[in-house]
Formats: structure tokens, sequence, C-alpha cells
């Protein structure tokens, strides 16, 4: 395990003291059917272009084994949001069980600690508008919908859904909405959208003396596969269609990225932020993403199904440019993310563990012996490089 030579300073902070405005913003970029192989840095494909997420990785750690919990959207979401493996909260994939009412998140309790919560983006764990809505053009929030959207988990704010029609608390204004949820309707490009409700959030939290958590999930490279003309035109060398546009999606979901650490420098809140950037699972077989050198796809428990792009940069903590390569998972972020905002003692049942202390070499040793996996019938276990 590589040692890193930067230490901790004051991690623990407790969350009523003086020094609680020092405590870093938190943002989790959670990308969805984002391959392996689709992000410069890895240095696997020379077509793709991802400079603003690959600053990231210069930044920070890149990890190189990094997984998710399940090779599909919906139960890989749960565990990162909960920090346990997904069936604890009751999900085993898309459409086999529905999370918990009463489970605790990453939101939900670094509220407990002070911090402003917010999300945008796809959310996925239940709850509409879904792609019926969107067809019909509906604008009602379903009353039993509300225990399973973003404010019944632990998210102040919200821009929540996945084209056209969000489940929303502001406008991407940044005014709140009255009687929200409320449907708010958008033309633009899913992504680009997204983003700018994710740049207000941080517009409306970055100065003020409580410290934010974004979860941002931008509805991309997902099917449908679309991009906006002026993406593709960038690789209209590019001669598979399905290539083509994937590598424009990816294109504007790293500007999104840009815009966002654009906006904490800004307010000057970049070293003092910790950006989380992973894919929710590998690349599916039918679109144009790739998940070289990894066997497998989206909905395979083999390696190119769970082992995603996986980086953490805090300019003023972490040492920048390094790699790891021991396993870390999706449910190490809740503990991770709880210890920096200075939580002293983690929530019970967690099968995640706080990181920091492995990436910056004061605790040796790997963070898991093992990591496990389940999803729709099937299981699979890795330790170690096997």
């Amino acid at each position: 395990m590589k040692r890193f030579l930067l230490p901790i300073l004051s991690l623990l902070l407790s969350a009523n003291s003086a020094q609680a405005a020092d405590r870093p913003n938190i943002i989790v970029i959670f990308t969805d059917d984002q391959g392996f192989a689709d992000l410069g840095v890895q240095g696997i494909r020379d077509d793709i272009r991802t400079p603003h997420i690959d600053r990231l990785a210069d930044r920070g750690v890149r990890m190189t084994h990094g997984f998710v919990t399940a090779p599909q959207c919906m139960p890989s979401r749960v565990g990162l949001l909960t920090g346990r493996y997904q069936q604890r909260s009751g999900v085993e994939g898309n459409t086999t069980g529905k999370m918990h009412e009463n489970a605790p998140t990453i939101a939900s309790e670094l509220k407990k600690l002070g911090y402003v919560t917010g999300m945008s983006g796809k959310w996925g764990v239940g709850g509409g508008p879904n792609w019926k809505d969107i067809k019909a053009d509906s604008r009602v929030v379903r009353k039993g919908d509300l225990a399973m959207l973003p404010a019944a988990r632990g998210f102040d704010e919200y821009f929540s859904g996945v084209s056209t029609l969000y489940a929303a608390s502001h406008d991407l204004k940044g005014q709140p909405i009255t009687d929200a949820p409320q449907i708010a309707r958008d033309d633009g490009y899913r992504v680009e959208v997204q983003a700018r409700a994710a740049v207000q959030f941080i517009e409306r939290h970055a100065e003020s003396a409580r410290p934010f958590f974004l979860y941002y999930a931008p509805y991309s490279p997902h099917s449908p596969f679309t991009a906006p003309q002026r993406y593709l035109d960038q690789f209209a060398s590019v001669r598979d269609e399905k290539r083509q546009t994937c590598l424009a999606m990816m294109a504007c979901v790293d500007d999104s990225v840009g815009s966002i650490v654009a906006a904490l420098k800004e307010h000057k809140v970049l070293d003092n932020t910790i950006i989380w950037y992973i894919s929710d699972n590998g690349a599916p077989s039918n679109g144009g993403g790739l998940n070289q050198p990894l066997n497998g796809w989206k909905g395979q428990l083999l390696d190119g199904g769970i082992r995603v792009p996986f980086i953490v940069s805090w300019p003023s903590k972490l040492a920048a440019g390094h790699q790891y390569s021991e396993m870390v998972s999706t449910l190490d972020l809740l503990p991770t993310c709880l210890a920096v905002a200075g939580r002293e003692k983690q929530p019970t049942g967690l099968d995640g563990v706080n990181l920091l202390p492995f990436l910056t070499g004061i605790q040796d040793g790997a963070p898991h012996d093992a990591l496990f996996f389940r999803w729709m019938g099937r299981a699979a276990l890795r330790t170690d490089q096997w």
C-alpha cells in the first residue's frame, strides 16, 4: 500500500464546537452507467476527453480498485446513501423491494451534524417523476411518493428527476418553491439542467456559516443515448455512432463538473471541499461506453459491472496525484464523511469504514478483507485481487 505524506489535521471536530465553520463541505458526484475506461485519467482510451474530472484526480487520490455494491442503478445508490449493503434496507434490484422508510442516509446523518443538505439529478431509489409522467407531462406529486423522495431521506433542498420533469424544492434561479415538492419542467438537456441546479445550491450556501453536503447525480451516460449537437461535433471523427454519443455525453458531464469546481473557486471554498467522483455501475453492453480492460458489463457481477472510476479530492488535507490500490467501496463514503464532519462514534450496523486513515498512510493494511455482492439471485466475493 502506498503511504501518503500529508497527515490529517483535526479531523474529528465536535459538531457543536466553535470550529464547526471549518468543517469541510462535501460533494458526492455519482454518474450513471459510466464505464471504467471512460475517464481520461484512467489512461485506457485516448478518445475520451474529461479534463475537469481528470484534474480532480490530479488534486487528490484515484482509487484503482473502487467498487459499487451492485451492477444496477437502484441497489447501487441505496448502498452508497446508507453505508450498508442494500439488502439491509430492503432492496435487491431495481424492481425488487424498496428502500425502508426509516433507513438513515448520508444526508440525514450529516443533517444531524449541522450540514445543509442538497441533491440534484437522478434520484433512482423510489418516487417520481418517472418516464410515464414525462411522456404524459404529468406534473402531480403522488401522495404515495412523498415518503420516498429526497426530502424524506434527509435532503433539505433538491431538484430530482431524469428528463424534463423534476421534483423540486427550488427553481433554477435558486428561489424556493411554495409547498414543495412541486414538479418543475425544463426541456433543456438533462445534464445541463441538473448541473445548473447543483451550482445554484452551491451559490446559496457556499458562504454560509453552515457547511453543505451536495449529492449530484447526473443522468448520464445512461440511455437514452443523446447529446447536444455541439458536443457531438467535438467527436465528429469517431465513426461508431454509439461511441461518438457516449463520448459527447461524457464531455457534457465533464463540463458540469467544471461548473461545480468553478463555483467553489469563485466562493473560495474549493480547498476545504471534499469531492467524490464515482460511477453507479459499469457501462452497459448496448451503449458506447467501455469497461476495458475489465471483463463484464452493467448487470453482471464481474469487474466490468461493479468496479468503477473512483476519485476523492480534498486539497487542504489529501496529498495530490496519488493512486491507491487497495479495495474500497461506496459503502465507505458515509462513515468517511461522518468522521470528517465531526461524528466521533459511527452509527451501528455500517458495512463501510472511514477511509481517511488509510488514504493518508496513518493506518496500515487494507480497509476491507473482503467485499460481498448479491444481486438478483447471483452472488460474488472479492478478496485481495481475487
